[in-house]
C-alpha cells in the first residue's frame, strides 16, 4: 500500500500531509465490502464512499458535512477509488454539499428503440422527453438547481478515483471536474 502527499494551504504558507491510500479500519475485509466513513487528519478531512446506494447515505452525508463545517476542514478528499456505483439522486445529494450553482450531470442520452425498451420510450414521451433519431431515442440532460445546505463545503475538494470507479461515482466525479 502507498502513501499520497497532500499538500494543503495557500503558498508560501502550505502543510505536507501523509495520507495512507487504505484505512485499516477493515482489516482483513475486502476493499469493496468495507463500510462509508469519514475520517481527519490535520484539518483535512477524508470521505472513503463506497457506494451511492445506501439507505442511510443521505443521513451519513449531513452527519460528516456537520463535522467537516464544526471541525473547520479546509480540505476534502473523496475517495471513490472502492465505489460500486448507485442512485444518481444520492449523488446529487452530496453534489448540494459541494457546489451552489446550477449543474448538468449529462447533456444528453440515447437508448436504442426496440421491445424492451419501449415502456420507458413510452414513458419519457409522456414527460415530453426526448425524440427518435434514427433507431435511437435522445433525450437531453436537464439542469440540476442548487439547494441551500448549512454545511455547505467550499475549502478543497480533491476526488480519488480508481478502476473501481463505477456508474454513478464516474458522473459524479465528471460533474466535480466540469464545475
Amino acid at each position: 500500500h502507498g502513501v499520497f502527499l497532500i499538500e494543503t494551504g495557500i503558498y508560501p504558507e502550505t502543510t505536507e500531509h501523509k495520507i495512507s491510500d487504505v484505512d485499516d479500519s477493515g482489516r482483513g475485509m475486502p476493499e469493496f465490502m468495507r463500510p462509508s466513513g469519514v475520517r481527519f487528519v490535520d484539518g483535512t478531512a477524508i470521505m472513503d464512499l463506497r457506494n451511492f446506494q445506501s439507505p442511510d447515505f443521505n443521513d451519513f452525508i449531513d452527519s460528516s458535512f456537520k463535522q467537516i463545517s464544526d471541525r473547520k476542514c479546509k480540505s476534502l478528499i473523496i475517495d471513490l477509488r472502492y465505489n460500486v456505483g448507485g442512485q444518481s439522486t444520492l449523488a446529487d445529494y452530496l453534489l448540494s454539499y459541494l457546489l451552489d450553482g446550477e449543474y448538468q450531470s449529462m447533456v444528453s442520452d440515447a437508448i436504442k428503440i426496440s421491445f424492451t425498451t419501449s415502456d420507458y420510450i413510452a414513458q419519457l414521451q409522456s414527460m415530453g422527453l426526448g425524440r427518435n433519431e434514427g433507431g435511437l431515442y435522445v433525450w437531453d440532460g436537464l439542469p440540476t438547481m442548487p439547494v441551500v445546505r448549512n454545511n455547505r463545503f467550499d475549502g478543497k475538494l480533491y476526488i480519488l478515483t480508481g478502476s473501481m470507479t463505477y456508474s454513478t461515482a464516474g458522473f459524479f466525479a465528471n460533474v466535480i471536474q466540469c464545475y
